[in-house]
């Protein structure tokens, strides 16, 4: 889906433009709907306004990513990068240049979500656009909390269940959920020309390396179909792997057990754990 205009289109005053927060919502609503699909995850026990809070939080990712990656040239992405991060911290001070920066703003405020939150999903569509190495099964976690485990500290935040005592809990549950995420959208990693792979997974194999990382790192991706065929398999297998490790340690405080969310919150932790168990076993 496309946004009515572009982060970038500013306006030329310098001024913010004159938005209807619930036509910025419902485009939010429409940005994180098929996210929230394609995890088969569910509502139940949360709040309407809580509901819309975490939906304007998971569409910021995707607003921006869309627009980024909806470019073909590097230095146009780069700019348009450069745009919503300016965008985003107009907002912030009642500026807001965009339907998905108003609504991501205003949500941020009521419920006070700490910004670097989103600053750290905009850094990791930065290490897409940049294609940046990733040489451990460490960096590949790192880019599973900038996508998903803030995210889930978002929801946190927003049933009003952030505290340091269920800290790991949520983390553990975003990185891994951010690991599923990771094969479910794997067609988007090769669209953008890198896969989120740790060197290490690749380097012992014949021709892996070749067939994940490039010397110029500005130019294309290029996989061959056998590297596809004989590659992919077990690089999606360690993800997924790695994913039910980190969902293992997501153990569920008492205090959250007792929220209004906590049956929901096991809920997605047992739909992650139940696809990357059939990813693994399905890696094609």
């Amino acid at each position: 889906m496309s946004l009515p205009y572009s982060e970038t289109d500013l306006p030329l005053d310098g001024g913010a433009l004159d938005l209807n927060l619930a036509v910025s919502r419902e485009i939010t609503r429409r940005l994180s709907q098929p996210w929230f699909q394609r995890m088969g995850w569910v509502w139940s026990g949360f709040s309407a306004e809580q509901q819309v809070a975490v939906q304007d939080a998971r569409a910021f990712l995707f607003a921006v990513r869309e627009e980024v990656f909806s470019l073909a040239d590097y230095e146009a992405r780069r700019l348009k990068l450069e745009g919503w991060t300016f965008s985003l911290s107009q907002a912030f001070m009642g500026q807001a240049h965009s339907d998905a920066a108003a609504a991501i703003a205003a949500s941020a405020e009521a419920y006070r979500i700490p910004r670097a939150f989103f600053y750290d999903q905009l850094a990791a569509i930065e290490a897409n656009l940049f294609r940046e190495r990733l040489v451990t099964s460490n960096d590949l976690l790192r880019l599973a909390y900038r996508q998903n485990g803030v995210f889930l500290q978002t929801v946190a935040q927003v049933a009003d269940l952030y505290e340091p005592a269920h800290r790991d809990y949520f983390l553990c549950l975003g990185m891994g959920a951010g690991l599923l995420d990771v094969l479910l959208d794997w067609e988007h990693w090769e669209r953008s020309h890198w896969l989120p792979v740790p060197l290490e997974w690749v380097s012992e194999v014949r021709g892996g390396v070749a067939a994940v990382y490039q010397a110029d790192w500005r130019q294309p991706l290029r996989v061959t179909p056998r590297a596809r065929r004989q590659l992919w398999p077990s690089l999606r297998r360690r993800v997924a792997t790695l994913g039910i490790e980190t969902l293992s340690q997501a153990s569920m405080p008492l205090g959250v057990q007792q929220s209004n969310i906590g049956p929901t919150l096991e809920g997605w932790s047992r739909h992650c754990l139940d696809r990357l168990y059939e990813l693994f076993d399905q890696p094609q």
